[in-house]
C-alpha cells in the first residue's frame, strides 16, 4: 500500500502543505522452468484423454501485507520441462512458492533484486513427479547480467560441461551459469558443443548452431531429469522480447 507522508508546515506565507513522494515499490517479473522426467507414454495418454492434467498448480503472494496483514495470493500452472506464463510481484521481500494442494506444501523462496528485475526460477524435483522440496536455481534473465546479444549456458545437470565456440573454450560447473557474447557467423549464426564430462570419456550433449542477434538473449538450459543422472536433454529460450522457447 502506498503512504504519502507529510512533511513540516512551512511559515504561514506559504501556499499549503508539502509532501514526500511515496517510495517506489521494486517490481519483479519472473518465470519458472519445472525440471522432471518426461511424460511416460501412459501419463501422456492419461493427459490427452482428460484423466489427468499436465500442470502443477502453484501459489505465490503478488505482494506485500495490507495494513490488516493479508497477502493476495496468485496461482502459477507450471508444466514439466516448459516455461510458465510470466508472473508479477511487487515488494522486496522473498517470494515463497507453494503447492496449490495436498495442503500447500513448500516448494522454495525467491530472493528478490533490490530494485526488482527479470529472473528465471529453476525447480528440479528431487523425486520424479514430486514437486514439495524442489532444489532451485535462480536466473537473473535481464539488465547488465544478461544483456542482448549474449548467449547463457546453464548448467543442471551432475557433471561439469565443457561449452566450445570457435573463439572460446570454458568448463560450467554444476548448478552454474555462464554468460557469453559469442562472435557470430554468417546469418548471426553461433556454432557451439556442448559436452558432459562423464566416464570414461566425455560425452556430446548439443552440437550445431544457433541464430542470435544483437537485439536477442538466449539461454541453453542442460539438464538430466531427476533419477536419471546420466541421461542430458537441452532446450534453449529466447529471451527477447519474451521468455519463448527456440528451436536451434
Amino acid at each position: 500500500m502506498k503512504l504519502l507522508i507529510p512533511l513540516l508546515i512551512l511559515p504561514l506565507l506559504t501556499t499549503g502543505i508539502a509532501h514526500a513522494q511515496p517510495a517506489k515499490v521494486p517490481q519483479t517479473t519472473f518465470r519458472v522452468l519445472y525440471i522432471d522426467r518426461p511424460f511416460t507414454e501412459e501419463e501422456t495418454k492419461a493427459i490427452e484423454s482428460g484423466t489427468a492434467t499436465a500442470s502443477v498448480n502453484l501459489l505465490f503472494s503478488s505482494d506485500a501485507p495490507d495494513s490488516k496483514g493479508k497477502r493476495t495470493e496468485v496461482e502459477i500452472a507450471v508444466t514439466r520441462n516448459q516455461l510458465s506464463y510470466p508472473q508479477v510481484y511487487f515488494g522486496s521481500e522473498p517470494i515463497v512458492l507453494k503447492l496449490a494442494s495436498d495442503g500447500g506444501g513448500y516448494v522454495t523462496s525467491i530472493p528478490v533484486p533490490q530494485n526488482g528485475g527479470d529472473l528465471l526460477v529453476i525447480l528440479k524435483s528431487r523425486q520424479p513427479g514430486v514437486l514439495e522440496g524442489a532444489s532451485s536455481l535462480l536466473i537473473v534473465s535481464g539488465g547488465q547480467e544478461f544483456p542482448p546479444g549474449n548467449l547463457c549456458i546453464v548448467n543442471v545437470t551432475g557433471f561439469q560441461l565443457a561449452f566450445q565456440t570457435p573463439e572460446n573454450s570454458t568448463i560450467i560447473q554444476p548448478n552454474e551459469k555462464r554468460v557469453f557474447a559469442p562472435k557470430k557467423l554468417r546469418m548471426n549464426a553461433v556454432p557451439l558443443t556442448i559436452s558432459a564430462d562423464v566416464r570414461p570419456m566425455p560425452r556430446v550433449i548439443f552440437e550445431g548452431a544457433v541464430r542470435l542477434s544483437d537485439a536477442d538473449r538466449i539461454m541453453f538450459v542442460a539438464y538430466s531429469p531427476p533419477g536419471e543422472a546420466d541421461v542430458f536433454k537441452t532446450d534453449f529460450f529466447m529471451l527477447q522480447p519474451a521468455l519463448s522457447p527456440v528451436t536451434p
